[in-house]
């Protein structure tokens, strides 16, 4: 018969074995939830995915239906960005400052729609374009209708960086039926520059940061950039429209937008808002 002290020893070796293995259950199990966790949080379904996308979608297509703006940020790729900042300065070296009614001491030139353009390629094609087309149609009971770049208003740059530049308060003029979509994104900004827009629940300011997009329905809100008093803000200016939207032109194209051609030919009009 053993003796107590080698019973003892047996016993408290099947314990420490036993301590062992349930200590290795408790960290595979605690592993297997933390690994359910994440991928359940980190990678969701495709379909849950597709379903949060979708939700996004309507939720800033919902927000621009009813105010007639929307605001977004980080809109382009980093690609699109260094294609943009590396066209604009040569757009640039033929700024010339506006003689508008509203836009005091501000600077401006047309990108030129030329086979080839980074810009115009981003604007037709980009991530801009996709933005805008999403937030459109998504508010649309009918889907099916595309929007395309105008090519009646151009597309320009512009530059805040005289103290003072600004922008008085007004609504854009309609020059399409179905009104045309204005879109401003901002290149760069270093200013102390406020852009303003007036909605049904009040007032709201917004820096405008570098690669932002604010859309505004032609002939909705009112909005005003305040006045600069140091760094600079660089943005794009262009506009959208429906796919078969007639243009009107007509005395409100010359406050619009500045010196550019219609269609239909060489007919010159003035300065922009």
């Amino acid at each position: 018969m053993p003796s107590l002290p080698r019973i003892m020893i047996v016993l408290w070796s099947v314990l420490l074995v036993l301590f062992q293995v349930l200590q290795s259950d408790q960290h595979a199990f605690g592993f297997a939830i933390q690994r359910s966790y994440l991928r359940r949080n980190l990678c969701p379904p495709r379909n849950e995915v597709l379903k949060r996308d979708s939700h996004r979608t309507s939720s800033f297509a919902t927000v621009f239906a009813k105010d007639g703006v929307l605001y977004r940020q980080s809109v382009c790729t980093k690609d699109e960005m260094e294609s943009i900042q590396q066209e604009l300065p040569g757009a640039m070296k033929s700024l010339t400052q506006e003689q508008s009614s509203i836009a005091q001491h501000r600077f401006g030139a047309s990108i030129s729609k030329q086979p080839g353009s980074a810009i115009l390629d981003i604007l037709e094609r980009g991530s801009i374009y996709s933005l805008v087309q999403r937030a459109v149609i998504s508010s649309l009971v009918d889907s099916s209708p595309k929007i395309r770049l105008s090519q009646n208003i151009p597309v320009e740059v512009r530059l805040y960086q005289k103290p003072g530049a600004s922008m008085a308060w007004h609504q854009d003029d309609i020059l399409y039926d179905p009104p045309q979509i204005e879109i401003v994104f901002t290149v760069e900004n270093t200013s102390d520059c406020a852009t303003l827009w007036k909605v049904e629940h009040g007032l709201h300011s917004q820096e405008t940061h570098p690669n932002s997009l604010l859309m505004l329905q032609a002939g909705g809100p009112e909005h005003c950039v305040t006045s600069l008093r140091r760094g600079r803000r660089v943005i794009l200016k262009c506009a959208y429209i429906m796919e078969g939207a007639t243009f009107l032109g007509g005395e409100n194209y010359k406050y619009q937008f500045g010196e550019s051609k219609t269609t239909s030919g060489s007919q010159k009009k003035k300065k922009k808002r």
